[in-house]
């Protein structure tokens, strides 16, 4: 019996460590997304997508500037990107 109670002991602290690793995981990678703004009227001097005051005034630029997991946050109004990466115009499949 004790044998076996020492098994469920180490079971669970294994267990445990692992929900704990994997809580840091998740926890780590939600620090590393970024908010990136963009806002046609916005009139600060950096216009690197930090902030409101500092937000991109181009939609594309916005959007070129954010990585895996961030998140590009528009002011009021129609924003169009001046591209479409990954988009084929024309089916490139000729069967």
């Amino acid at each position: 019996m004790q044998q076996k109670q020492s098994w469920i002991k180490s079971l669970t602290t294994l267990l445990a460590g692992g929900c704990v690793f994997t809580a840091l995981s998740f926890s780590a990678t939600a620090a590393l997304a970024a908010t990136v703004y963009v806002d046609v009227d916005a009139t600060g001097p950096a216009e690197d997508g930090t902030s409101w005051t500092n937000a991109y005034t181009d939609f594309q630029d916005g959007i070129d500037s954010a990585g895996s997991g961030d998140e590009v946050w528009v002011a009021e109004g129609t924003y169009l990107p001046a591209s479409a990466p990954n988009i084929s115009p024309e089916p490139t499949d000729v069967r």
